[in-house]
């Protein structure tokens, strides 16, 4: 039973000194150093035979297999750290994803899209997502100012032209989430 005691009491201080790992990967993560940043978390793994006796964990008693598993636990526990600092509610690295655009029916896919002007004026219609939440979506088309895209739903914007697509036009569609972060998905339209 004392060696069960011991070594819960060695797990759960190997979990707690993954927290001070996963901070200082996160710190590097946020400077732009993630790779030093998991460098440090192997360096935790390391660590941990000196890093137990500080912490006043009895450690004579361990076996191969008990460094091999508290390594592990100590592995796990730095990168579900880490992974939880890096990510809303914590911090948001990510930009807006501008995921789909949609010209009068067309998909774009590339730098061109071939739009009919068989419909009455143009339409695009664009999805935007964040893992925060978008702020805004502008749209510039040629040489115009940026346009608000008018909200259809959370995620999904629309623009309206009441004229065809004469000639080659180049479109550029902007988000930007709430927390400063921007995307740009550009393209031209050119007429059927």
């Amino acid at each position: 039973m004392e060696k069960d005691m011991a070594g819960t009491r060695a797990a759960i201080t190997t979990i707690l000194l993954a927290i001070p790992f996963s901070i200082g990967s996160f710190a590097f993560a946020a400077i732009g150093l993630s790779p030093a940043g998991f460098l440090l978390g192997v360096v935790g793994l390391f660590s941990l035979p000196r890093l137990m006796p500080l912490v006043r964990v009895p450690t004579e008693g361990f076996a191969r297999k008990d460094w091999i598993s508290h390594a592990g636990t100590m592995f796990l526990s730095w990168l579900a750290f880490w992974i939880l600092l890096m990510n809303p509610p914590f911090s948001d690295f990510t930009p807006p994803e501008i995921s789909l655009i949609v010209v009068n029916g067309a998909w774009v896919t590339g730098p061109l899209v071939s739009v009919n002007n068989t419909w009455t004026g143009t339409t695009i219609n664009v999805t935007v997502s964040d893992n925060v939440g978008v702020r805004a979506a502008t749209i510039t088309v040629g040489s115009a100012n940026a346009t608000a895209l008018d909200t259809l739903s959370p995620g999904a914007y629309q623009w309206l032209q009441m004229g065809d697509v004469l000639s080659a036009t180049r479109v550029c569609v902007d988000a930007e989430d709430v927390n400063g972060h921007a995307a740009e998905r550009c393209f031209t339209m050119v007429p059927a």
